[in-house]
This record gives structure tokens, sequence and C-alpha cells, in this order.
């Protein structure tokens, strides 16, 4: 490889890497402006309890608690992976290593590709963003489902109230 096709990969890479990371940003946002209408709903719910249907009630109340603990295990703090790691740039590059050979090392790193060498650069198989990738995932399925709960709790709650006007 030249050293322009070299760079020019490295820049892809780092871009991709980057956009994950505003990705999980976004998420993030998302997860925090749900976590706020939710806990907002629960505590208007409350205020319809002597008003409902006591059991549809309480189901519909549960999944908007279930629903809220779930967000927060989405919002967790989580480690992201980045690459090059700065203390192993400034080691290679005192060690007098070509920066052709740190471009490499990097898009390794970053794609979990082999090295120069034929070696695997990551010990889990994934690179950088392979692993942000899952990390994201897990993040994008739990804002889904907990979406999801969410309204089913919504539903219930509102045919709690609609069964106690109107009892069978």
């Amino acid at each position: 490889m030249t050293k322009e096709t070299i760079i020019a990969v490295h820049q892809i890479l780092r871009e991709g890497l980057f956009e994950q990371l505003r990705t999980k940003e976004r998420i993030d946002t998302k997860i925090s402006i749900i976590t706020g209408f939710n806990a907002l709903l629960l505590i208007l719910c409350l205020q319809l309890y002597p008003h409902v249907n006591i059991i549809l009630f309480c189901i519909g109340m549960f999944f908007l608690v279930a629903s809220l603990g779930l967000l927060f295990k989405a919002y967790r703090t989580q480690s992201w992976s980045f690459s090059p790691k700065p203390q192993i740039l400034i080691e290679e590059l005192n060690d007098g290593k070509e920066i052709e050979d740190i471009y490499k090392q990097t898009i390794g790193d970053i794609g979990s590709i082999p090295d120069v060498e034929g070696n695997s650069i990551d010990n889990k198989g994934l690179g950088a963003f392979g692993q942000n990738e899952k990390r994201i995932n897990y993040k994008a399925y739990w804002l889904n489902t907990c979406t999801y709960i969410l309204f089913l709790g919504l539903i219930i709650i509102t045919l709690s109230r609609i069964a106690f006007q109107f009892p069978l």
C-alpha cells in the first residue's frame, strides 16, 4: 500500500469511529428525554389514583416503573474504545517507529484487521469500531424496549381510567 492509501484508510476509519460516538450521544439524549417524560408521567398518573380501576392501574404503574428502571440501565456509564491510545502512541514514537507503521497499527486497532505481521490487534476479535458498535446496539435495544413498555403502561393506565368511568 502507498502512504497516501494508508492515510486515506486511516482517516475514513477515524471518521467512522467519531460518527459512532456522535450516534451514542444522540441515543443518550433520547434516553434522557424519555426518562424525564416517564418520571413526569409517573407523578401525573399518581394524581389519578382514587379515580381508576385499581387492578389495571397497578399493572400500568408497574410497566411505567419497569420502563424507568430499564432506562437507567441503558443510560449507565460505559467505557468507549478509541484508537490510538495516547500512551501507546507516545511509546511507539519514542521507539522510533515509522509513521506508516503507526497508521497501520491504528487501522488494525480500529477495524480489528491483522497488522503487518499478520497478528490480530485486538484480543477480543473486535476492534474499537466493533466494540463501540456492540455498546451502541445495546443502548438502542434498551431504548426501544423501554419505549414500548412505557406506551404499554400508558395504555393500561388509560384503560384503568376508562374502566372506572364506565363500569361493566
